[in-house]
This record gives C-alpha cells, structure tokens and sequence, in this order.
C-alpha cells in the first residue's frame, strides 16, 4: 500500500451575525454545480484541459465550489424548538 500525505486546511470562522445571514453570505459566494451532470461531464472529458474548463465553469465569485453539504443541525436538533444553533458543514475546493 502506498501512502501520499496530502496538506489539507481546514477554516473555522466565528461570528456575531445571525446563523443564516452568514450561511446566506456563503451560498452567494461559493459555486453550486449540478454535481450529478458535473462528475458525467467530467467522466466524458478526453483531457485534462476540458476537465479544467468544466471545474472553471462551476466556481462562484470566491473561487470555491461546494462539492457536499452536511446539516448536521438537523439531525443533531432533530425534534427541538426555539433557538437551536445551526450546524453545516461544507466540503469546498478551489481551482488549483
């Protein structure tokens, strides 16, 4: 087995701002790609040029395309009312 160390960052952010103001102001930034017709093309691609032209397409005004999105607020606060504190987690990447 060959093993390849990868160097990874990972950002945490705190903010006064409420929850969805922020998640908002990130969604407005980051690109949401159709990922199923993403991964077809990217499978179509005969190049590593087209594969770069597609993953150029997807980005949002940050650079970042949001690959997964995990709501782990609404299991973790699954049933709860009132003021339960949000809880995403988002898998982005960058067009190296």
């Amino acid at each position: 087995m060959t093993t390849k160390q990868l160097n990874v960052e990972r950002v945490c952010y705190v903010s006064r701002k409420p929850f969805r103001e922020v998640l908002e102001v990130l969604d407005a930034g980051i690109g949401h790609p159709n990922m199923e017709e993403l991964w077809r093309n990217i499978f179509q691609a005969n190049t590593v040029a087209e594969v770069d032209e597609l993953m150029r397409s997807t980005v949002g005004s940050s650079g970042l395309v949001e690959f997964l999105r995990f709501n782990h607020g609404d299991i973790v606060h699954k049933g709860k009312t009132g003021g339960t504190p949000g809880i995403i987690r988002l898998v982005v990447g960058i067009q190296a």
